[in-house]
């Protein structure tokens, strides 16, 4: 049984099943739904984040590191940086109904920091 009451969640060879978290000054191994919970109230919380910009199929999406918070992009766009090479900025309504902005530099890594925007999400009806 881990911190957070649950069993780890299921996971292949390579990963634990299990995340974990600095609670005042105490490491506690908790399930990735319990990791993904945290994430998300931390990223409302703040009003940034990171995630991880995957693209499958042709289509970009942020996740997060297990891969059960995820969010679908209303756009993106693709340009060079001075140091990255790349650069790569993308759109996403958040679970607070606002616009976040991301971005993610380089081709060797897909971290992708987002912010959240002062726009309100107005979606046709």
């Amino acid at each position: 049984m881990l911190h957070c009451g649950h069993e780890p969640s299921q996971h292949g060879e390579h990963t634990t099943g299990t995340g974990i978290f600095t609670v005042d000054g105490i490491q506690r191994e908790i399930c990735w739904d319990c990791c993904a919970d945290i994430a998300l109230g931390q990223m409302l919380k703040d009003g940034k984040s990171f995630f991880y910009l995957t693209k499958t199929d042709g289509k970009y999406r942020l996740t997060n590191w297990p891969g059960n918070l995820s969010f679908p992009l209303m756009s993106y766009r693709e340009g060079s940086h001075n140091i990255g090479r790349t650069r790569t900025d993308v759109w996403f309504v958040g679970p607070d109904n606002y616009v976040w902005h991301g971005v993610q530099i380089g081709e060797w890594n897909q971290v992708c920091r987002v912010k959240r925007t002062k726009e309100v999400w107005k979606h046709a009806a």
